[in-house]
């Protein structure tokens, strides 16, 4: 969807050249391009950089209280042992098809803000949630798409996270953009470890 959008942006530009060129002749085509060439060449090092990370843990909690905490946007913004502390306001939640919820969030990471949208594509408590994400930061789109999945296991919950994560991003800095995703899911997967089991990070 991100790569589709740049493609049109920049077959617009290519036709808008077209246009000057073929209605003014090659002055004006010239002088279009010495515009427009600057941004074909930032839009050469922009790419749709994908990021997949994956987690499991045991937590000393029942499936009912972990998918409980999992699903529920309020436990998303509460500071200290939230699972999922960037969000740090929920703006509007409701009913999405598939049970779960949908809404908009303003996030915080780095101490800048940013939004975000989510809806809740698969529901099965206690057991599975799949939710899809996408919004920005700092003007940088974003889309998210984040399965849990829940197994008891004598009297605790085997959690397997896994996500994929599509932005745009400079060539130069995507080899180094997966280390943040992992330490983010890492930091999620603890403190939804803290808040089930009663303890503090």
């Amino acid at each position: 969807m991100l790569l589709a959008n740049v493609v049109a942006w920049v077959s617009a530009i290519a036709f808008d050249i077209y246009t000057h060129t073929t209605s003014s002749g090659p002055d004006a085509a010239v002088f279009v391009l010495g515009g427009t060439l600057p941004v074909l060449v930032g839009l050469s090092l922009i790419s749709v950089v994908t990021d997949r990370v994956s987690r499991e843990a045991t937590l000393r909690a029942g499936p009912e209280r972990v998918f409980a905490l999992l699903v529920d946007p309020q436990a998303w913004v509460r500071s200290g042992g939230s699972w999922l502390g960037r969000y740090s306001r929920i703006d509007a939640v409701e009913p999405a098809a598939s049970g779960g919820t949908k809404g908009r969030a303003r996030l915080r990471a780095v101490g800048l803000p940013g939004e975000a949208q989510w809806e809740m594509l698969e529901y099965q408590p206690p057991r599975r949630v799949v939710t899809l994400s996408w919004g920005n930061w700092i003007g940088i789109p974003t889309i998210k798409l984040a399965s849990w999945s829940l197994d008891p296991t004598d009297g605790s919950t085997h959690v397997r996270f896994e996500q994929e994560c599509h932005s745009l991003g400079l060539g130069l800095g995507s080899a180094l953009s997966g280390r943040p995703v992992g330490w983010a899911a890492d930091r999620n997967l603890a403190r939804l470890k803290a808040e089930t089991e009663g303890l503090r990070v």
